[in-house]
């Protein structure tokens, strides 16, 4: 994939520079070519003066010039136009991913809200519980003390009840 992408700008530098040295204004062979034609057959056909055949001439040495940056710029110009091409659909791909992940981060925040909702109410549960585990060993130390005491007094009755019967 690295060398792809080296590629590719090395591509896009060199279709950058090829265009700086062609002729303004003509982008393709053809353009440059039928531009060529033209000012040649203008210059065999028409009569001019000497100062406008040196003009023509010129262009047409500046045409020729660009006839072979054109040639070599255009295997390179679909490439990146393809090139482009898969790059916006890609792009498109990732924004669809992209709005695809917001949706689902939105959906798993509810989720998380939900779950930390039902934590803190199982927290409240348990501490709850807890308070009344803490009331109930209570209860039960209270209740054992009075089956002390209960037991005490039937102890302390019953042998008051044998005492008073051995007199």
């Amino acid at each position: 994939m690295r060398g792809f992408k080296e590629q590719i700008e090395g591509a896009m530098v060199r279709s950058r520079a090829l265009k700086k040295m062609m002729l303004p204004g003509y982008e393709s062979l053809d353009e440059i070519q039928d531009a060529l034609a033209h000012k040649k057959h203008r210059q065999t056909t028409c009569s001019m003066s000497g100062q406008e055949e040196a003009v023509i001439i010129k262009e047409i040495t500046k045409l020729e010039a660009s006839v072979k940056f054109a040639t070599e710029l255009e295997p390179i110009t679909p490439m990146i136009k393809e090139v482009n091409a898969k790059k916006k659909e890609l792009f498109s791909q990732l924004d669809a991913l992209r709005d695809s992940s917001t949706g689902k981060q939105k959906e798993i925040d509810v989720i998380k809200a939900s779950l930390d909702e039902q934590k803190g109410e199982a927290n409240e549960k348990k501490d709850a519980l807890d308070k009344t585990s803490e009331e109930l060993d209570e209860l039960s130390k209270q209740m054992n003390e009075i089956f002390e005491a209960k037991d005490a007094a039937k102890d302390t009755f019953w042998k008051e009840m044998f005492d008073h019967r051995e007199q």
